[in-house]
């Protein structure tokens, strides 16, 4: 995967916080477990990619919990999201906003995450255990999108969901 331009944040993934003026690959052989990207979405200062194996990966800004990390940590490299997080489903499709992500697996289920506790890095550190993990967004742990939804992308803008 290529990138360039604003990495202050760490979301280009190339291991720093420098901006890139020109096309730089991220991580060769080694990141997304070495496979092709199939997928990128960008939130205004994260990244989530989705390789072959239709596994998440993030990097950039640790701010909101948007990186699904369970943590308050900036990640400059990406960085792998565990299956377990999704029921063990793989990763179709996914959106990032402000500081919010959404993915959806291969049963259709749409799971939803950060800004859940908005304060919760800036107040000492102190974290939910499930405030930063991805959740089935209500209705859909109970009933999974339909079939057809399993390739719809959900959308997020700088503050809100489609």
């Amino acid at each position: 995967m290529w990138v360039w331009g604003d990495g202050s944040y760490g979301q280009l993934g190339l291991g720093d916080q420098a901006n890139r003026l020109a096309l730089t690959l991220v991580g060769a052989q080694v990141a997304f477990g070495g496979l092709p990207v199939l997928m990128v979405a960008c939130g205004v200062f994260h990244s989530l990619v989705v390789n072959k194996n239709d596994t998440l990966w993030t990097f950039g800004s640790r701010y909101g919990g948007a990186l699904s990390h369970n943590d308050c940590n900036t990640r400059l490299v990406p960085t792998h999201i565990k299956a377990q997080h999704f029921g063990n489903a793989k990763v179709v499709s996914v959106a990032s906003g402000l500081s919010h992500s959404a993915a959806v697996t291969e049963e259709g289920t749409l799971y939803i995450w950060a800004q859940l506790r908005p304060l919760a890095c800036q107040q000492g550190g102190k974290v939910d255990a499930h405030a930063y993990c991805p959740k089935p967004a209500a209705g859909c742990a109970r009933q999974a999108l339909p079939r057809s939804a399993t390739n719809a992308r959900p959308r997020l803008c700088y503050g809100h969901a489609i």
